[in-house]
């Protein structure tokens, strides 16, 4: 029986120490999450950045976005998706350590254990309005126009 129990608290004192703390939250009250280990959650944007001791990449949510700093290079096989101008980026959950200041980088962010993809990403497709369309297309007409009337003015000057 006390085994039991043992285990029952285990488990969730477990869950309790790492709450999911959304990025608003966690960028607003930095001093209330430093140095603990949180999950959070949001769209992978931009590229990831190599480097030797390990990589970074940004998630954004809400207007809110941070650096994420992985040690383990093998997280970067789960991401299909980055979000860029045509290309919404798989949304990611994340548990680690945030730091208002790292010690290891002298700036404000989260260090990675575990990785986890709740949404793919897709590519965005592109619409053009009618409008766009036909104001190039005159546009076009005009310079070349004025392109010929001013050759044909300069070889007969």
């Amino acid at each position: 029986m006390k085994r039991l129990f043992f285990i029952f608290f285990l488990f969730f004192s477990i869950k309790l120490f790492s709450q999911e703390v959304s990025l608003k939250e966690l960028l607003t009250y930095p001093d209330k999450f430093d140095k603990k280990t949180i999950e959070i959650k949001g769209e992978v944007i931009g590229e990831p950045i190599l480097g030797k001791e390990g990589s970074w990449i940004n998630i954004s949510d809400e207007g809110f976005s941070l650096g994420v700093f992985i040690g383990n290079k093998n997280f970067f096989k789960k991401i299909t998706y980055w979000g860029s101008y045509k290309t919404k980026g798989d949304v990611i959950k994340l548990k680690g350590t945030f730091f208002k200041n790292c010690p290891l980088h002298f700036e404000q962010d989260f260090h990675l254990k575990d990785l986890k993809v709740v949404k793919n990403g897709f590519r965005k497709k592109e619409k053009i309005s009618p409008f766009k369309v036909k104001l190039a297309m005159v546009s076009f007409i005009i310079c070349l126009v004025a392109v010929l009337t001013y050759l044909i003015k300069a070889k007969y000057e």
